[in-house]
């Protein structure tokens, strides 16, 4: 068994559910989670986010990629949020380009009570 395998059935143990209802819960057939473990199948792949989104834990956990399950926390440093709403990552320049304009609109307003 792979480790992303070996998480899942980790994780559906730990949450005390039967497999068959954790394949049900993410739109897959109740014999899913045998095909994985017997290498038959490796469909878990292409639901490795729903996987993450239903146990709470990040992606790169589930694959092997870090042993710290909790998901990334939102970074103000590389997130936008416009009017409430998560526009999502950005890159450094895109980063960089928003505080430029902020230090100057912020600027602007200090002359204009002046």
């Amino acid at each position: 068994m792979d480790i992303t395998v070996e998480r899942i059935v980790q994780l559906i143990k730990s949450k005390k559910i039967a497999e068959a209802t954790f394949a049900e819960d993410i739109g897959m057939g109740r014999n899913t989670v045998n095909n994985w473990k017997g290498g038959r199948s490796k469909t878990y792949l292409k639901k490795v986010d729903a996987i993450a989104d239903y146990f709470g834990v990040s992606v790169d956990y589930l694959l092997g990629r870090t042993d710290n399950p909790a998901p990334p926390r939102l970074n103000a440093d590389n997130a936008i949020i416009v009017q409430g709403d998560y526009v999502g990552p950005v890159t450094e320049d895109e980063r960089v380009f928003v505080e430029q304009v902020l230090k100057a609109y912020r600027e602007q307003q200090k002359h204009d009570k002046s």
